[in-house]
């Protein structure tokens, strides 16, 4: 026995002459935060046995490599107070559970009141009820993030930076009614939805694999959401309930339906720009509010192209500039008060319009690929097929293409013809445009949060536009300068407040 207990003792001093001896630290934590607090690796895991609340006007900091950990129905609530969880790409710090792998194991970190702004960098947030909750009112930073496994990844109705996260195999990726939130360069597959959002600007993010919606607006309509160079790919609908949005560069492709509007609502137009839509089994987009946009993109390759049912006639669809051809419908029309010239329409393999209305129909001035009336009358489903239905007068025929730009890049606001001087500014800010069409516009200058600082309407005119903001107020900082048109194609540029 005493030679054993010996052996046993070399073994363990062997291991710690070598570095290898191993420790086993674990903190648990529940309560109050009443000061400025900082959770570190060497005393990871933190285990969360009770609900831990940080006090108003305090700060816990949660080094990289940290893990927390939650027991059931437990949460981190943030109360009128900070969390700066910056992570490394090398060392990021986990959220997860101390009870089972599973959605809904523990409750949430929540962000409650105040204007203390929270930071995270390089985080993953896992098997929670809400990954992370932020409050109506409150600001967050997040980077470089992952949300997996939760019933809801990204919840909350403040304001927000969101860039460069992930949200996989969660119930709903984020669920999102922030006052003003900028996300970039994220990823939401593989949810059961993906995201739904209002007042969003959205650039560079991927909706792919999702098992209902890539993406949805929300139920209330007039969401403002501003999607830019995004994909919506191989979900059940690409992007549901578009009320109020405006998609620009964006591909929606092989979902069972690409882009729908939802029921009619006053005023929440939906412009839809330089967009490819193609490989939707059902539908490729559909769209139902009075006085919504399609302009410049193609449809193609879907079960029914386009289908329009608006019904208001004062605030007529426009649809114009569109490719739309090699679908099974090409164009299916429901209602009659559209304004549709120069599309391409053509090569459609049942029929290149739908007509289900009972009055009858002028649809002039687009090209069929062919001038000869009766070949393009053969392909247009009207009263001439079902004496229910009214009759569709396409004459006269354009007797070519409708110049429709294929690069997919006919902007009148371009980045490169942007100029803010001087940068960085102390008091007048200068700002300089070319633009190659007039249009009425906004000049806004937005926070690094995305909070809207200054707005106001502008005049654009073909060629440089020059305008002068007063800077002298704002607190010292970065900013960005974003000049839109009426139709949503907007740009911007970051400048600096010194």
């Amino acid at each position: 026995m005493k030679i054993i207990t010996k052996a046993v003792r070399l073994f363990f001093i062997i291991l710690t002459v070598a570095g290898f001896y191993p420790v086993f630290s674990q903190t648990n934590v529940s309560g109050g935060i009443f000061s400025n607090t900082t959770w570190t690796k060497a005393n990871s895991p933190y285990i969360v046995t009770d609900t831990v609340v940080v006090f108003p006007g305090f700060t816990l900091t949660i080094q990289p490599g940290v893990v927390v950990k939650f027991n059931s129905a437990v949460l981190l609530e943030l109360r009128q107070a900070e969390l700066i969880a910056m992570g490394t790409n090398t060392d990021s710090i986990t959220f997860t559970s101390n009870v089972s792998l599973a959605p809904g194991s523990w409750e949430q970190i929540i962000l409650n009141g105040g204007t203390m702004t929270s930071k995270f960098n390089y985080c993953n947030f896992r098997y929670a009820t809400n990954g992370l909750f932020v409050g109506g009112g409150v600001s967050a930073i997040i980077k470089n993030s992952n949300f997996n496994f939760n019933t809801t990844g990204l919840y909350g109705g403040g304001a927000g930076i969101i860039d460069t996260c992930n949200f996989i195999n969660n119930g709903i990726g984020g669920y999102i009614s922030f006052s003003s939130a900028v996300m970039n360069n994220c990823n939401f597959s593989n949810n059961q939805s993906g995201l739904t959002s209002t007042a969003t600007i959205i650039n560079n993010c991927t909706f792919n694999h999702n098992v209902g919606a890539g993406f949805s607006s929300g139920s209330g309509g007039g969401s403002g959401n501003k999607i830019n160079n995004s994909t919506f790919n191989y979900n059940q609908t690409g992007f549901a309930n578009a009320r109020g949005c405006s998609l620009n560069n964006c591909t929606v492709n092989h979902n069972q339906s690409g882009f729908i509007t939802g029921a009619t609502i006053s005023d929440d137009n939906v412009r839809v720009k330089n967009t490819t839509i193609d490989s939707n089994t059902v539908v490729g987009i559909e769209i139902s509010n009075r006085g919504d946009s399609v302009f410049n993109c193609q449809i193609k390759y879907n079960g029914v192209g386009m289908i329009e049912n608006n019904t208001d006639n004062a605030y007529p669809t426009i649809i114009t500039k569109n490719r739309i051809e090699n679908n099974s419908i090409g164009l299916q029309l429901i209602n009659t008060p559209d304004n549709i010239y120069c599309n391409d329409i053509c090569n459609n393999k049942s029929y290149d319009l739908k007509y289900l209305a009972t009055s009858s129909f002028t649809i002039a001035n687009n090209y069929w690929c062919t001038t000869d009336s009766a070949s393009v009358q053969a392909l247009v489903y009207d009263g001439h097929n079902n004496i229910n239905y009214g009759l569709v007068n396409f004459m006269p025929i354009n007797t070519g293409s409708c110049n429709f730009n294929t690069s997919i890049d006919e902007h009148s606001l371009s980045d490169s013809k942007i100029n803010i001087f001087p940068n960085p500014a102390s008091s007048l800010l200068n700002c300089s445009i070319s633009c190659n069409s007039t249009s009425a516009g906004k000049l806004n200058i937005f926070d690094m949060l995305g909070r809207t600082i200054s707005s106001e309407n502008i005049q654009l005119i073909s060629g440089v536009n020059t305008f002068s903001t007063d800077v002298s107020e704002f607190s010292s900082g970065i900013y960005f300068l974003q000049i839109s048109e009426t139709d949503g194609n907007a740009v911007q540029k970051k400048f600096v407040v010194k």
